[in-house]
């Protein structure tokens, strides 16, 4: 029962948290990608910005991984993922599917 309430309050955490993501963009801008369509998952599960700070990799619970640059701009995505984390040096992704 208390570890049902505690994934409950998780899963609320991710869901009110799912409309602060926002990627700056070029010229002060912002990119909202929960209304760009850019993240078809029901709640984003994980963000993850590159220790460089030029890339972002977000993970939706239907297991896509997308990568974006700091513009919003769109560079790759994977499907069939749970986990993603970067390399300390930011080379490269380690993905769990």
């Amino acid at each position: 029962m208390i570890r049902r309430l505690g994934y409950a309050t998780l899963l609320l955490l991710i869901a009110s948290l799912i409309c602060s993501v926002q990627i700056p963009a070029q010229r002060g801008g912002y990119v909202e990608l929960w209304r760009s369509g850019r993240l078809p998952g029901v709640i984003v599960t994980s963000v993850s910005w590159s220790p460089t700070g030029d890339e972002l990799v977000a993970v939706t619970s239907r297991g896509r991984a997308t990568v974006f640059s700091s513009t919003g701009d769109v560079l790759w995505s994977v499907d069939g993922v749970s986990i993603a984390s970067w390399s300390p040096d930011g080379s490269a992704i380690a993905m769990a599917v």
